[in-house]
């Protein structure tokens, strides 16, 4: 049996604060409990693009705030693209 794949975009995760939306409206603990499901599902997790807010954010800033969701989806099976609030990243 296939595995379910799901597709996301646009988190743009910052580093806290009111300017970060990711931090509003328990869109982090939903995000975790979305997590959840794609875990239990054993599906695979493509985020198309705009994963975190560079644009706004230090991506320093954002590692020490998001430790603990850069860990887990670091265990999962994560396919990025990047998009244009996280072309920073395009080196890693």
């Amino acid at each position: 049996m296939n595995n379910p794949i799901y597709v996301i975009s646009d988190l743009h995760i910052g580093a806290g604060g009111p300017r970060d939306s990711f931090s509003q409206y328990n869109r982090g603990a939903n995000f975790n409990s979305f997590l959840d499901h794609v875990k239990k599902e054993g599906a695979e997790l493509i985020i198309l693009g705009d994963f975190l807010d560079l644009w706004r954010f230090d991506l320093k800033k954002i590692i020490e705030k998001r430790n603990g969701l850069l860990d887990r989806l670091a265990e999962m099976k994560i396919s990025f693209i990047l998009g244009n609030h996280d072309q920073a990243l395009q080196n890693f």
